[in-house]
């Protein structure tokens, strides 16, 4: 069988001139496992997202600078928030959604689980020092080093993707989800309470993971590059899939 495709979106910045852009170790840890990257640029008609994304077997959702708080019905921009460019904002949620309705193998990563999160009916904390000052430090400065362990939930698809219940994760974020979106479970969760991994609540939602940190940035252990090893192999599940829908008739 072909390697899977896995889709990955880019950024959009405006700076001297409009860039899209994504970080090596997203593509690089695709590879790693056995799939073929294709990075996404951030269109926004439907009908193009749609066809853009029927060139993969599965997605990754990179992650970004903040959401806006608007679209999980929040008024007040913190003065710590840094908005995702709009255009990306569109992008994302549009590209999201399609996949999520085809049921493309789907990882979410940092921001990335955060826009899973409000794109399915749930909330954000928009800066963790301020609203739980108690927490430990997450925006870390060095984040390809571990900061902190993580309590993954037995019985999840994340615990069975990394086949432990414990585990150290970097950390390089300053908002959080605040409560689930209907449907989804958490997963996992740091030390100080934040919510570090959501995950569909039915076991026919298993094509989705989202985690709060940057397992792409930590390729040299074993327990991360599970993650990108599943997506992986259940894109080309999903994939085998397709193909018998078109070929062989749905079986």
């Amino acid at each position: 069988m072909a390697k899977p495709v896995i889709a990955i979106n880019c950024n959009f910045e405006e700076r001297d001139r409009p860039l899209s852009t994504v970080a090596t170790e997203y593509y690089d840890c695709v590879t790693d496992a056995g799939g073929l990257p294709l990075l996404l640029a951030p269109l926004s008609g439907e009908k193009d997202i749609e066809s853009l994304l029927a060139l993969g077997n599965g997605l990754i959702l990179t992650g970004s600078k903040d959401i806006p708080p608007h679209l999980w019905g929040e008024s007040r921009i913190h003065p710590k928030t840094q908005l995702i460019h709009p255009r990306r904002t569109e992008f994302d949620f549009k590209l999201l959604r399609a996949a999520l309705k085809k049921r493309i193998p789907v990882l979410a990563i940092c921001g990335g689980m955060q826009e899973v999160n409000v794109a399915l009916g749930g909330d954000i904390i928009q800066d963790i020092s301020d609203l739980r000052p108690n927490s430990l430090p997450h925006r870390k400065r060095r984040p390809y080093i571990a900061a902190h362990r993580i309590t993954v939930k037995p019985g999840t698809l994340l615990h069975k993707v990394l086949g432990t219940e414990f585990c150290v994760t970097n950390s390089y974020h300053h908002q959080a989800v605040r409560n689930p979106a209907p449907g989804l479970i958490v997963s996992a969760v740091c030390e100080d309470g934040i919510i570090e991994a959501i995950e569909p609540r039915r076991k026919a939602g298993r094509f989705l993971l989202a985690v709060q940190w940057h397992p792409e940035r930590m390729r040299d252990d074993r327990i991360q590059t599970r993650l990108f090893t599943w997506l992986v192999q259940t894109a080309k599940d999903y994939s085998a899939r397709r193909s018998r829908a078109i070929y062989g008739g749905g079986k």
